[in-house]
């Protein structure tokens, strides 16, 4: 199995379910350069996925892209180590929380990385982003995870999104729950071999 990825981007959720899930997995940086071209080793990235997106994970029955999708089938993999109802009410609140972490929250940082975004449409932005987190803390509450009692991908898909937030002079502090919890998630063995397998730390 194979990860395509970009250091601190939303494919490092896919790393540490991978992780968490005990899967062997093969990492392979994708490289931006300033012509737009984007490249994987010798490749050119367009070839491998047209999209040009991370996260893609190459497996023996073919390619996946989009994260919430390929989260979804590294948990399938280890129902045991990553739960995800598989039926029922619970089953659609996972889909329904997984579903707000990427279009509240993961688009929500869209306008950001735009170096010509205008100053009202930026502090409006970190509004609609500040939103949503204060959102995600009541969601976490006082149970220490984003959905019910144990580590998700619900957890690994939320911390890679968060970990932006600094990038923007977002003090998560503002969000004391949200920031306890991150500080715990990023704790665990998985989430630190990930960040140190893309040069985090």
């Amino acid at each position: 199995m194979r990860l395509y990825y970009l250091p601190a981007s939303c494919s490092m959720s896919v790393h540490i379910a991978a992780l968490e899930a005990g899967i062997d997995l093969e990492i392979a940086m994708v490289e931006l350069h300033p012509d737009g071209t984007k490249t994987a080793g010798d490749r050119d990235y367009f070839e491998i996925n047209p999209k040009g997106k991370v996260p893609l994970l190459e497996v023996a029955e073919g390619r996946l892209t989009e994260t919430q999708v390929i989260l979804q089938y590294v948990a399938s993999l280890a129902p045991g180590r990553l739960p995800m109802p598989a039926e029922g009410f619970d089953r659609y609140r996972f889909l329904e929380t997984l579903n707000f972490i990427a279009s509240e929250i993961h688009r929500g940082f869209g306008p950001m990385w735009s170096p010509l975004i205008a100053p009202a449409h930026r502090a409006d932005t970190v509004a609609a982003i500040g939103r949503a987190f204060g959102i995600l803390e009541r969601i976490i509450g006082d149970r220490g995870f984003v959905f019910g009692h144990h580590f998700t991908i619900a957890d690994a898909y939320a911390f890679a999104i968060t970990g932006w937030a600094p990038m923007f002079d977002m003090d998560l502090r503002q969000w004391p729950v949200l920031a306890s919890w991150r500080e715990r998630i990023g704790a665990r063995p998985a989430v630190v071999q990930a960040m140190r397998e893309e040069g985090l730390i």
